[in-house]
């Protein structure tokens, strides 16, 4: 094979398309390569301008940088571009174009077909921009509330470590609101977790739409939302705030074909850079704990009087968790209900009391609502459960047939151990059933009627008797009385205690007692103070009587030795 033979042997075979192309694109010579990695036939090029294949995002480039390269020393750089294909699609070549060495008129172009590799290297950058999406999201989904979009406790976390930081460094103003809404329980239970994450939606909205850029409003934990507000001119535009967010929500959310109204509580806290982050939580939270207790849809700034009662709110819970871990300074005292008729004693209410080491009494009414608060109830009600069964016990020994009366909260006598327990509580002693009452509140049942419709069943089925504790002061409460039908009905004190000097109670107490016998209800009058409160109830009608002058609560001991 001659010399020439070798040369045409070469350029038959090459894997890279070579030609000859002349100014206006046409190809005075082109490899048979062109027709395997295009399609198109080498003689195609001879009459069609190969610029026609190229696509039309590249044309105008490349047609640029090859007009250059009919002078002498010039050459175009590689440069990649895509070409149509004779099937369909696009190829992509990486060029080289070379002046021809004695021939003016045409240059010399190597072709390579890097179809595979801008393949590879694009599925690459889409995986790693995938990735960094993913990465992305990840790192979004970790600091923010997947149902509002809000930054969610750790982002909010690290912006107040910052403002705490800037406001020590610098002396600038910023502030906390937590934000609670009030009775959002309500519409959980009425309406269904849906139509509450809805209003959860929209009121995050309503939220942001108040606030500055500089803000950040973050949903804390299921109603709760805290509002990081910063640069401030004075501590008053932190109660400008708070009265913002009370009046973006003043008007009706409809979600779920549903008209609510909605108000929140609010705490505020200045930032000041001396506290830790989690004890300006804390004491915005009892701030806001405040606010509710003033009334709720109002706003209150944390001061020294709130911290002195938040410390004491905390050590209370403390002591409180430290008795119930050990059983230590709690009993159940028993109050007499009698037959005002008789003045025979039939039965008893039972009432938990709490002595610390020191022999000083913690009021129920303080101690109560922190445990409720604190997620202590059922730890109380297992220990007070565990008393009145052995209260019964004391009594049948004695010979005794009265019954007890166990105080249940709401969240107490929900939870899946209550009934279960109450019967192990029982059989333990050998106690009938019979012998227990179970009373509830009108508010208890106002938070979710048919919750507590649904556990007071199994307790029903074991025999126990059931009293609506407070009557007339909270809602519906007719309704209530046909829905649970009670075996005992007890007339708030706040009627008792004035039937004889406002006509207007002692109207309520009547139209309650009639009522009452119409259903077959026994009535039982709390509060009872003097004889003469109690004569003018049994003339109304009113069976049983509650109250200090009948006894105070008092001890099982003191009881039987009465």
């Amino acid at each position: 094979m001659d010399h020439g033979e070798t040369l045409e042997f070469v350029l038959d075979n090459s894997a890279d398309i070579i030609m000859l192309v002349s100014d206006d694109g046409t190809a005075e010579y082109m490899t048979p390569s062109v027709e395997r990695v295009l399609g198109w036939p080498p003689e195609l090029f001879r009459t069609r301008s190969a610029f026609e294949m190229i696509h039309p995002e590249d044309l105008e480039r490349v047609k640029g940088a090859f007009q250059g390269t009919f002078e002498p020393g010039v050459a175009l750089r590689p440069d990649r571009f895509r070409v149509a294909r004779a099937q369909g699609g696009w190829a992509w070549l990486e060029c080289r174009v070379s002046y021809a060495r004695s021939r003016d008129d045409v240059v010399v172009v190597t072709a390579r077909d890097v179809t595979d590799e801008v393949q590879a290297a694009e599925s690459a950058t889409l995986h790693e921009e995938k990735r960094r999406r993913a990465e992305a999201q990840l790192a979004h989904n970790t600091l923010h509330d997947p149902l509002t979009g809000l930054p969610n406790r750790h982002l909010l976390a690290d912006r107040i470590d910052q403002a705490i930081r800037r406001a020590h460094r610098t002396g600038s103003r910023a502030a906390v609101l937590f934000c609670d809404l009030d009775r959002f329980k309500v519409v959980n239970d009425a309406l269904g977790h849906g139509v509450g994450d809805q209003l959860l939606v929209v009121v995050a909205r309503r939220l942001r739409s108040c606030l500055r850029e500089t803000d950040t409003v973050a949903r804390f934990g299921g109603d709760e939302f805290v509002v990081l507000t910063e640069d401030l001119a004075s501590d008053d535009d932190a109660a400008a705030l708070a009265g913002r967010i009370r009046d973006v929500l003043d008007d009706p959310i409809h979600v779920g074909g549903h008209a609510l109204h909605v108000s929140v509580s609010t705490g505020v806290v200045t930032i000041d850079g001396d506290l830790a982050r989690d004890e300006i939580l804390s004491n915005a939270d009892a701030a806001m704990y405040s606010a509710k207790e003033a009334g709720r849809s109002g706003w209150v700034i944390f001061d020294a009087e709130l911290r002195q009662r938040a410390s004491d709110r905390l050590r209370i819970e403390a002591d409180l968790r430290h008795s119930l871990a050990t059983g230590a300074g709690l009993t159940v005292h028993l109050q007499p209900e009698v037959e005002l008729a008789t003045r025979a004693t039939v039965g008893f209410e039972a009432l938990v009391r709490w002595t610390l080491p020191d022999g000083s009494n913690v009021p129920p009414d303080r101690f109560l609502p922190i445990a409720g608060d604190a997620g202590l109830m059922p730890m109380l009600g297992r220990h007070v459960v565990a008393g009145v069964a052995q209260g019964l016990r004391e009594l049948r020994t004695a010979g005794h047939g009265s019954w007890i009366a166990l105080n249940a909260a709401a969240e107490e006598l929900q939870h899946p151990d209550f009934a279960p327990q109450v019967r192990r509580a029982l059989d333990a002693v050998e106690i009938d059933a019979s012998r227990l009452c179970i009373e509830i509140t009108e508010h208890s049942i106002l938070k979710d009627p048919a919750g507590v419709d649904l556990a007071l069943r199994p307790l029903r089925d074991l025999g126990a008797t059931v009293a609506i504790d407070d009557f007339g002061t909270g809602y519906s409460s007719l309704s209530y009385l046909t829905r649970f039908r009670p075996e005992y009905l007890k007339i708030d004190r706040t009627f008792t205690s004035a039937v004889l000097e406002r006509s207007g109670d002692r109207a309520v107490v009547e139209a309650v007692l009639h009522l009452a016998d119409s259903l077959s209800i026994v009535t039982v009058a709390e509060g009872i103070e003097t004889e003469e409160q109690a004569a003018a109830l049994d003339e109304l009608g009113c069976q049983l009587g509650q109250g200090w002058h009948f006894g105070r609560p008092a001890p099982m001991a003191q009881i039987l030795g009465a």
